[in-house]
């Protein structure tokens, strides 16, 4: 197992916070502030999750909060919701399994759901809709009416796409979920 040096730790995850408000100022999106470390976060996914909550066990991320904070069980506020190589429909209709909590039926028992898309290999502009952008608007739905005990959790999308497909009318992929 590799472990960063204590002081390094801090820099780095600085540096991420840095990274994605520059990314957020370049695209006109309002800066985004951290959520504390004490929130009850539930990572809905796939590889792209597990790149930070597992490999190694226990994950990039419960590592990394555990490093910064003394006060804060990262394994109590942070859960996975994994299905290997599965998207946002799939996670909808089907528990992770293995005793693992389940982001859709379990969402009243967290503050922020963190859920990614896989990258379709070939979408057509209807199976992009109802397989992608019908299901984010679900889940978002879904998040905010039963989240946190009903009161409502945030929801971030974490992707790594590069484009997304485009109508023919052009509107931008925020205004598209705006107008769902």
């Amino acid at each position: 197992m590799c472990f960063l040096p204590r002081k390094i730790l801090p820099a780095l995850l600085g540096s991420a916070l840095l990274l994605s408000a520059t990314l957020a100022q370049a695209t006109d999106l309002p800066p985004r502030e951290p959520s504390p470390l004490y929130v009850r976060q539930i990572h809905s996914g796939h590889s792209l999750t597990d790149a930070y909550m597992a490999h190694p066990w226990p994950g990039r991320l419960i590592l990394a909060t555990k490093a910064v904070s003394r006060r804060v069980d990262p394994f109590e506020t942070i859960a996975g919701s994994t299905i290997p190589g599965s998207p946002l429909h799939w996670r909808w209709k089907n528990p992770p399994g293995y005793g693992a909590p389940d982001a859709r039926a379990d969402i009243g028992d967290y503050d922020l759901l963190v859920t990614t898309e896989t990258v379709p290999l070939s979408p057509d502009p209807e199976t992009f809709r109802s397989n992608t952008l019908d299901m984010i608007k679900t889940w978002v739905r879904h998040g905010w009416e039963n989240g946190n005990g009903g009161l409502g959790a945030e929801v971030m999308l974490y992707s790594t796409w590069v484009a997304w497909p485009a109508p023919e009318n052009g509107t931008p992929f925020r205004q598209r979920l705006a107008d769902q």
